[in-house]
């Protein structure tokens, strides 16, 4: 509503810290009335009323002399608004409750943030619990499909790339694309991309944070994304630490690994969402450092993950390393360079994320295509890529050649692989066929496609899959 909008000269949302920090950081000096404020559970005192958090709510600052308009445009929308503050010239924050001043407090304090906190750090190698790695480096290659299709990538018709691409849906995309909602023939759109390997927090968290942010670049980077328009916001998790200076180390390196790669490609990384909080007895999560990347891109510099057509020709760009075993930026930032010299020619495109072999068989699925490769497996290798183009280029050697020959092998293992937690319409189909082949004197046998899941039930029971 235009008139709204120029009633209001301040706003803020009820997110953490709920009423003292959405109204209280409105103004300097403040008289908030607690028991004015709508409650969604009565019998609240005033600490849980200051504190509690409404994410759907707003705090807004007008004059005193629109306050009877603002209540009827709100009542015309069928929103609720109440006044439940005022603004005052003494610089305190003044809380009431029940009649009385429950808080009073200078605004100049509550600007010093309260006493300076210190903590000794301590940076340690990291060491994982044991576990059976093979097992979940399986789980963690097989299609996520059947979870991906809870959710619908179609809503506002905005989106470019299908989350699983190719005439069958099945190879999955680097990054979310939408196309801005200004008008259908916009010609500009959004990319959205993650980086993140846990193998990596394992090894250390400073190799996990630096693979973490090239993980995410080299993505904006192949779906077309130019280096100078990509912003960067970080996610973390991490054991609570408490003041156990080793805990405390995990998150300085995760930190310095990012902010290493931030630096050498003049990437200025906001904060997101954190918690160091990710432990629940004597179990905790390893440490997490995730770096989404966004970006707007032309629609005409856009490539996809799948083959295209056989007979294309295959490149290869490696990130190598550096002597001590860190990712080379000079590597990366080189690749990049490179990689925009050849955009134009490039047809399908991959970053090396989860290896050279596993890369070149998601590519493949999407459409059908087989490929021949006379190249070694590269390992993951975040800051590398994998593209192919319709004829050679200059400087560049090809790797291999896409062909019209395709073993469905690899793409059953890995679309069935995960079929029994996350089914898809495809797998639904097939075991409702192998339940109707394998019914005999009332009792099914769901024999599963793969040796890590299983399951077996009457006729009348639900099927209950367990881990083997």
């Amino acid at each position: 509503n235009p008139e709204v909008k120029k009633m209001i000269k301040r706003s803020n949302d009820f997110g953490a810290g709920g009423v003292s920090v959405a109204i209280g950081e409105l103004a300097d000096g403040l008289i908030i009335n607690l028991d004015a404020v709508p409650l969604k559970t009565e019998g609240m005192n005033a600490t849980e009323i200051a504190i509690s958090e409404s994410q759907e709510r707003m705090a807004v600052v007008i004059d005193k002399k629109n306050l009877r308009e603002l209540l009827v445009h709100a009542a015309e929308e069928n929103v609720e608004a109440t006044l439940v503050a005022e603004v005052m010239e003494e610089a305190r924050l003044v809380m009431i409750h029940d009649g009385k001043r429950v808080v009073d407090i200078s605004r100049a304090f509550l600007d010093t943030n309260g006493p300076l906190p210190s903590q000794h750090i301590s940076v340690e190698d990291y060491h994982s619990p044991s576990y059976d790695r093979e097992h979940y480096r399986k789980l963690n290659s097989y299609s996520q499909k059947g979870l991906g299709e809870i959710f619908d990538s179609s809503v506002g018709n905005s989106t470019l790339f299908a989350p699983f691409g190719g005439t069958t849906q099945t190879t999955p995309e680097l990054s979310s694309v939408q196309r801005f909602p200004l008008h259908s023939t916009t010609s500009k759109a959004s990319v959205v991309s993650y980086g993140f390997d846990p193998s990596f927090s394992e090894a250390s968290p400073y190799l996990m944070g630096m693979n973490s942010v090239i993980s995410s670049v080299a993505k904006q980077m192949a779906t077309g994304a130019h280096l100078d328009d990509i912003h960067l916001s970080f996610q973390e998790y991490f054991p609570k630490p408490g003041t156990d200076p080793a805990k405390w180390g995990l998150p300085l390196q995760a930190l310095l690994g990012a902010f290493e790669v931030c630096d050498a490609l003049t990437l200025a990384p906001i904060g997101g969402k954190d918690s160091m909080s990710g432990t629940y007895e004597d179990i905790e999560v390893i440490p997490t450092l995730v770096s989404f990347a966004f970006s707007e891109v032309e629609t005409s510099r856009l490539r996809s993950r799948a083959f295209k057509a056989p007979g294309e020709f295959i490149y290869i760009l490696k990130q190598e390393s550096t002597e001590n075993g860190l990712p080379s930026l000079d590597s990366f930032k080189a690749n990049l360079t490179l990689l925009e010299t050849v955009r134009d020619e490039i047809t399908a495109i991959s970053t090396l994320d989860e290896g050279l072999i596993q890369s070149l068989e998601l590519m493949s699925i999407g459409n059908e295509i087989g490929y021949e490769c006379t190249y070694g497996e590269t390992g993951k290798n975040a800051g590398g890529f994998l593209f192919t183009a319709k004829t050679e280029l200059p400087g560049l050697t090809s790797i291999g050649k896409t062909v019209s020959a395709f073993s469905g092998t690899f793409k059953n293992d890995h679309l069935s692989g995960l079929a029994g937690i996350f089914p898809t319409p495809r797998t639904r189909k097939k075991a409702d066929c192998r339940r109707q082949r394998n019914t005999t004197n009332g009792i099914t046998i769901h024999a599963s496609s793969t040796p890590e899941l299983s399951s077996s039930h009457s006729a009348e029971q639900i099927p209950s899959w367990t881990w083997r």
